[in-house]
């Protein structure tokens, strides 16, 4: 008698959710961090242990989880990344983090920024006359209207919630 190998097909249903979820890290959700262990890792779909037949979609970069009922996994229409994307933009998390990290990037910038030119004009251009700027107007309101944007993100956030 001929025995027959078997095969394990593995779990399907969470795989190509994660596989999906990878897929959509650069144009929905991007990574904001540089020590991220990569798409492959950041993201898990896995049965909810604590006794429902629901799934865990869980965000290790953002150390989020959503839960996700698995016939919607089973659904040919189904679009897991425009669910997750409206999972983060209902929450509101993501929008506030990726501003946290923005402001913080902005921040070491201007630091590293004076650091380099205080180190450039340290005993140079003693005897060169000081220079004038002429101010450009229309990098002038450039700059007022995107001060502008930012100001009213930033007092969105800080909002008292309704």
């Amino acid at each position: 008698m001929l025995k027959r190998q078997r095969s394990v097909i593995g779990y399907p249903l969470q795989e190509v959710a994660e596989y999906r979820l990878r897929e959509g890290i650069d144009a929905n959700y991007p990574s904001m961090t540089a020590d991220c262990n990569g798409p492959e890792d950041r993201f898990a779909v896995e049965p909810a242990f604590n006794g429902s037949a629901k799934y865990l979609v869980k965000d290790r970069e953002l150390g989020l989880e959503y839960s996700l009922d698995p016939d919607l996994l089973r659904e040919p229409d189904f679009n897991i990344v425009e669910w997750y994307r409206m999972q983060l933009e209902g929450s509101g998390i993501y929008n506030s983090l990726y501003l946290a990290e923005t402001l913080e990037f902005i921040e070491t910038t201007r630091i590293e920024l004076n650091s380099v030119f205080e180190t450039l004009s340290d005993g140079l251009g003693e005897d060169l006359p000081s220079l004038e700027s002429i101010p450009d107007p229309s990098q002038d309101s450039i700059r007022k209207n995107v001060e502008c944007r930012f100001l009213k993100i930033l007092s969105n956030l800080q909002a008292p919630c309704k």
